[in-house]
């Protein structure tokens, strides 16, 4: 590697080596210089990823969840990357089942990262799940004005309310969208 330093391969090689040899401050080391010399965009993201996979396997999750962070400042809204990011979050504290650090967190990316609908999104199904119906209904009815005429975003909706046994508002939710797509025979159904 020293003879090869602009190989990033057998830099990507090394840092694997590393890891399989239990010598995670090495592998981020070496991660993290590679990092520094990455020029493609996407490559950066998925080594900033790697850098946080490799925290995370040594125990360092305060350290994962920043290189997870950062990683999301650098992807666009609704990309996979940025639905793998919020995987790796949510892996981070379900690994200790920790729901209510991962609202908490989720919570702090939305204040960063606002407008961003699918950390909206997300932090609506983790509401969802601690049960806090009201909040996670008025997250929903955020996202709702953010992206007004949005036909999958409002049938989302009305799933969620449903998911959430809010029949009477999932109900009410359809017949709106009823009344906008009289042709959708489907929509009768679900009703």
């Amino acid at each position: 590697l020293k003879e090869n330093t602009a190989d990033e391969d057998l830099q990507e090689d090394l840092i694997e080596l590393q890891m399989s040899e239990g010598l995670y401050d090495d592998a981020i080391a070496t991660a993290e210089a590679l990092l520094t010399v990455t020029k493609d965009p996407y490559q950066a993201v998925v080594r900033q990823l790697k850098i946080g996979d490799i925290r995370q396997r040594s125990g360092k999750r305060d350290l994962a969840l920043d290189a997870y962070d950062l990683a999301l400042a650098k992807v666009g809204n609704g990309t996979w990357l940025e639905k793998e990011i919020f995987a790796q979050i949510d892996q981070v504290f379900r690994r200790e089942d920790d729901i209510a650090g991962l609202k908490e967190h989720f919570v702090k990316l939305k204040e960063t990262h606002s407008g961003r609908i699918g950390i909206q999104r997300k932090l609506v199904d983790i509401l969802a799940e601690l049960g806090e119906k009201e909040a996670a209904t008025a997250a929903f009815a955020e996202i709702l004005t953010l992206t007004p005429g949005d036909r999958a975003i409002r049938e989302d909706y009305v799933d969620t309310l449903a998911q959430m046994e809010l029949t009477d508002k999932a109900a009410e939710q359809l017949e709106a969208l009823i009344a906008l797509y009289p042709e959708d025979g489907e929509l009768l159904i679900k009703l």
